[in-house]
């Protein structure tokens, strides 16, 4: 219960063990889910791009087919927004072939799969080549 009141901190370093915590020793059937998914809900619609990539590690961590349900269209608008900063989108990215990965029935198609596309004109090489890994198993799919 002390890790998802850590998620609530401003600090990043209690952010950062809170995260830590849930994605190495949280059960996934655990009662705390629902408080966990919520919290990283609320780091997703951050303006702090720091709070966001550390709850998109932590969705890609724990990978489960829970985490696809409550992220598969919220992670795919931040990876073709416009105004999400390069460094988010390469972990939008990784996290969302994650999740492809473990559950690719749960992951909805749609709009943002024609906009990927665009991704491979990023200036940022980090996002290139992520993009690349995602576009290569949608693809494969």
């Amino acid at each position: 219960m002390e890790a998802v009141n850590l998620l609530s901190s401003n600090k990043y370093s209690e952010k950062q063990i809170g995260y830590l915590f849930i994605s190495v020793l949280v059960n996934t059937n655990s009662d705390l889910i629902k408080l966990i998914i919520q919290s990283i809900k609320n780091d997703l619609q951050s303006r702090n791009p720091i709070h966001v990539n550390l709850a998109l590690q932590c969705i890609a961590n724990i990978g489960s087919k829970d985490m696809a349900e409550a992220f598969g269209t919220e992670i795919p608008k931040l990876l073709v927004s416009g105004d999400t900063m390069d460094v988010v989108k390469q972990s939008a990215a990784l996290c969302l072939l994650r999740l492809f990965r473990k559950s690719p029935e749960i992951i909805p198609g749609g709009e943002w799969t024609s906009r990927i596309i665009h991704l491979l004109n990023d200036p940022h090489m980090g996002v290139v080549t992520a993009a690349t890994s995602l576009i290569d198993a949608l693809v494969k799919k």
